[in-house]
């Protein structure tokens, strides 16, 4: 396991089990009611306790692993996010299997986790050998102490050894994986019958009672929604960029910061010609040695089966390494040797070649700024919105606090699924869209929603100022609309009682292609569908499908369902179950993927289980108090 590979598994492995159970909506007791905890600490784990120090110590290592990730995460963002119960997550989730390690006796020894360390490849030489030196200077990259580092890979370890008493780390039984794959690989072929609906069909005006009838026993569908108005103030960094100045020294700066992003490797254009079987790609080597082109050569494959494909600027690492080994050392316009992959056999040719380079300064300054300001503006965000929930707490409206801010308001009229009256989606293209709807329909009448943080790393506070009731609309409004609507359903319904006649005639025993012929509609063959795989095939639905895969496949009947053209009438023809011997390797996959499943099932019961047998135990101010956030967030 690569070092890199390591920190993102130890700091997700503690976190993985506990955020399905009850830690992670905080439904756990409070301990430090009854005094079990002392005053500065945060949680308490059975015998163990975190304290705010531990707890801070252990976010700002995981922040700077998260910023090496994403630099232009701050910590007021990633405190605004809760990033901080990750952590504390992660050492509750340590915490219990360390304590249960004790109690089953479970230890790992200096010896095991120096063996471990050693055979990590990221701490190795050439030659395949431990590299102290390379150890330490890994290690002082990521701001981590050898004591430290041996530490988390000892925690590492105990937890391997404690689900291992409930994991066991093999597939599921042969059996079992070879019954699901037949399940799941088996193919059924239908046909389908489309009784088309004749939208051309006359149909007598309905008289007045008919469309009120029509309009009231369908009212649902002629009901206008609740709308509600209200004024709202939106702030996201992409709003605030064209806020931010920047200097080209600025600009020059950061380019010489990350001048090492700008480096480009060297990229081919390379023509692909893939086949499934070795002859023809061998008679591709034949046409070529014949004076044939790489087009000509290209073509005549392509007739007989085999694919084309133009790979473009592509780089050595964007390739599988033995394709990229040939790609990389062929001459421009020589088509290479036969090269065997896992699907099927190929012919390249490098068509161009751009040396490796380096982008310069006016090629990607636009770049710079672009990123440079929405950096910065994500930073003028956080102090506006401090400025906003001060002014807002000294009893400012939106209107004021906008102003306080030098930013504008919008009015906005919106149903709860974000559309205005005219139908056109209101917010569209923003990501805090739903955050802003959402909160909008838990509004009183006059309220506001507060400054409140989105999911798109925006802020928004919207008041509500008034409500528009759903009601049913007039007959005499809509009145095109419901005649329009009431002739489509009818229109379906002759369409619906023919495919019932249709089915009728196949019950009675003629086939579904006869019965269908001598009445006019189009079959269309259903072949190779798969189970919980919908074709979306014309004359088909997902429920029709299923439908025919519950079916007993000696004994079919005619299944009819809704389709956009108006109606199909489907029957079973044939199944084709596949052989587990003929894809053992399938099934030994999914046998392994099986037995994880189970495993991870079973990890997860256990650590939810050793939450009840230890107790959990958070206080929750002194938690709010710390990172200054509200425990009702």
């Amino acid at each position: 396991m690569r070092f890199q590979d390591f920190l993102r598994s130890w700091t997700s492995k503690g976190v993985l089990l506990v955020l399905v159970i009850a830690f992670a909506s905080w439904g756990i007791s409070d301990v430090f009611q009854s005094g079990s905890g002392g005053q500065n600490d945060i949680v308490v784990v059975g015998e163990e306790t975190i304290s705010a120090q531990q707890l801070q110590s252990e976010f700002r290592r995981d922040l700077t692993r998260l910023q090496a990730r994403n630099p232009s995460l701050t910590s007021e963002q990633a405190q605004q996010q809760r990033l901080y119960i990750q952590t504390l997550l992660r050492l509750v989730g340590q915490s219990l299997i360390k304590q249960e390690a004790e109690q089953l006796g479970l230890t790992v020894s200096n010896d095991q986790v120096r063996a471990e360390v050693a055979a990590q490849a990221s701490f190795q030489n050439e030659k395949g050998q431990f590299d102290k030196a390379l150890y330490e200077r890994q290690l002082r990259s990521n701001n981590m102490s050898p004591e430290r580092y041996e530490d988390l890979v000892r925690g590492d370890m105990t937890r391997d050894q404690v689900l291992g008493t409930v994991a066991s780390g093999r597939p599921v039984p042969k059996a079992l994986a070879e019954a699901l794959y037949r399940v799941r690989q088996e193919r059924r072929n239908a046909q389908s019958a489309i009784i088309a609906r004749d939208d051309a069909l006359e149909l007598p005006e309905p008289d007045a009672a008919t469309l009120e009838a029509f309009h009231k026993d369908n009212a649902a569908q002629f009901t206008a929604p609740e709308y509600r108005t209200i004024t709202l103030l939106r702030m996201a960094p992409e709003a605030l960029t064209s806020t931010i100045e920047l200097s080209e020294d600025d600009l020059q700066a950061e380019y010489d910061t990350r001048i090492n992003e700008f480096n480009l490797p060297e990229r081919r254009t390379v023509e692909q010609v893939l086949a499934k079987d070795e002859a023809t790609i061998k008679e591709g080597v034949g046409l070529l040695d014949q004076g044939q082109s790489f087009e000509q050569m290209s073509q005549a494959l392509t007739a007989k089966g085999a694919t084309a494909t133009v790979l473009n600027d592509v780089a050595r690492d964007k390739l599988p390494a033995q394709v990229a080994d040939v790609v990389f050392a062929l001459e421009r316009d020589k088509p290479s040797a036969p090269v065997e992959t896992a699907f099927g056999f190929s012919l390249y040719r490098v068509k161009a070649i751009k040396p490796a380079g380096t982008r310069g300064y006016e090629e990607v300054r636009d770049e710079i700024k672009a990123e440079m300001s929405l950096r910065l503006a994500a930073d003028s965000l956080v102090r506006l919105s401090k400025t906003i929930e001060d002014e807002l707490a000294g009893g400012a409206n939106v209107e004021q606090a906008a102003t306080a801010v030098g930013l504008d308001t919008t009015k906005l009229t919106i149903d709860a699924a974000g559309f205005e009256k005219a139908g056109t989606e209101a917010l569209a293209g923003y990501g805090d869209r739903e955050d802003i709807i959402g909160a909008v329909f838990e509004l009183e009448k006059d309220a506001d929603t507060g400054l409140r943080e989105s999911r798109a790393d925006s802020a928004f506070v919207a008041r509500l100022d008034a409500v528009e009731p759903a009601a049913l609309r007039p007959l005499a409004e809509i009145r095109d609309k419901v005649q329009a609507i009431w002739k489509l359903t009818e229109r379906m319904k002759r369409a619906g009682t023919a495919a019932d006649a249709l089915a009728a005639a196949v019950k009675a025993g003629k086939k579904l292609a006869d019965a269908a012929k001598e009445a006019g509609y189009e079959i269309v063959e259903l072949d190779g569908l798969v189970r919980n795989r919908p074709s979306q095939a014309r004359g088909s639905t997902s429920s029709l499908e299923r439908a025919l895969f519950e079916q007993d496949p000696n004994a079919p009947t005619p299944i009819i369902d809704a389709i956009p053209e108006g109606y199909a009438v489907a029957i079973l023809k044939s199944r084709e179950t596949p052989d587990p011997a003929a894809a053992a390797e399938d099934v030994a996959r999914l046998a392994e993927g099986l037995g994880r499943l189970r495993d991870e099932d079973l990890a997860i019961a256990y650590q939810a289980t050793l939450e009840t047998k230890l107790g959990v135990g958070i206080n929750q101010t002194r938690l709010s108090e710390l990172f200054g956030t509200s425990q009702t967030q």
